[in-house]
């Protein structure tokens, strides 16, 4: 039996029949999580959905953050790397 017609008949099975709203896509998705019961493989697939919004969220509040204090953090830097250099040739005299 062919690899998709295996998966056609798990899918099936675990469904009694094939929901109509299924697409290849969702078939192939459903072997890559080993979930064969379309209520089961809405909700992962919500899931993911919703942790993959959250994720870039998170990404964007991150990136606006360092975009925010980039020129303070490196001000601040350079401030005690002059500093630094300053009490060293002091201290060598």
């Amino acid at each position: 039996m062919g690899k998709m017609k295996e998966i056609y008949m798990q899918v099936m099975h675990a469904n009694d029949g094939i929901p109509e709203e299924m697409t290849i896509e969702d078939i192939i998705h459903m072997q890559e999580l080993k979930i064969y019961e379309w209520q089961e493989y809405e909700r992962e697939k919500r899931k993911n959905i919703l942790l993959n919004l959250e994720d870039a969220e998170e990404i964007k509040k991150v990136e606006l953050t360092e975009a925010k204090f980039k020129g303070y953090l490196r001000e601040d830097f350079d401030e005690r790397e002059q500093e630094q250099k300053r009490l060293a040739k002091l201290y060598k005299n």
